[in-house]
């Protein structure tokens, strides 16, 4: 299929499928959506009182570095 799934998604106006970040994010987001009504939330980490990670690392139980930097400073403020 290389190529050609691409050209049918590019023909139908489709920017993206079923990618790495795609599919490991799909869970969260569709949370979001169904949650929040909206699928990329912009949380205020640095300033949160709690935060649930499930994950071994912070980094690679988040995806979103830029997030995981907001997060240590959340921490080194206390």
């Amino acid at each position: 299929h290389e190529g050609y799934m691409d050209r049918i998604l590019k023909a139908w106006g489709v920017d993206g499928h079923n990618s790495h970040t795609n599919i490991c994010s799909s869970g969260a987001r569709f949370g979001y959506n169904l949650w929040y009504g909206y699928d990329r939330p912009s949380p205020d980490h640095a300033n949160a009182k709690v935060i649930l990670l499930i994950s071994a690392h912070l980094e690679s139980g988040h995806y979103f570095n830029p997030h995981a930097q907001r997060i240590i400073e959340g921490k080194m403020k206390g």
